[in-house]
């Protein structure tokens, strides 16, 4: 088994890297999603479904926000809030190569505390980003 490290090729949104060129970027894809309406009657051994259409796919990037200084890190913090309040959709591609089209940026979560690198001197954050992806 080959593992790709994620920071050879960053993903990207919008056809931008919001994530910066140094970071540490998982992608992890979830399954499409539907809404149905289940019911029965009774006496009757069945099920009846209706299906109420496509959910959409929920997709995380996970990783670790790398910058040169605290400044550089507070602007890739603020393009990724942009995004967020930015109701509009994009594409999403991965390391892999792979495209999901019109993916909206639902969240931005730091996790813990904003760090610095001994050995290289970069700002580092922990973070998870949630995309949706709306036409599966």
């Amino acid at each position: 088994e080959a593992r790709r490290q994620s920071e050879l090729v960053a993903p990207t949104f919008d056809g931008q890297t919001i994530c910066g060129s140094s970071s540490i970027v998982n992608v992890l894809v979830g399954s499409p999603r539907r809404s149905v309406v289940a019911f029965g009657f009774p006496g009757i051994d069945r099920v009846f479904r209706h299906d109420l259409g496509g959910r959409g796919r929920p997709i995380a990037w996970r990783g670790q926000l790398r910058a040169a200084t605290d400044a550089a890190l507070n602007t890739l913090e603020q393009t990724i809030e942009a995004f967020v309040a930015d109701p509009r959709s994009f594409d999403v591609v991965d390391a892999w190569g792979r495209t999901f089209t019109g993916c909206v940026l639902d969240g931005f979560e730091r996790r813990g505390p904003r760090r610095e690198d001994s050995v290289g001197g970069q700002s580092l954050q922990d973070f998870e980003l949630r995309f949706e992806q709306l036409d599966v």
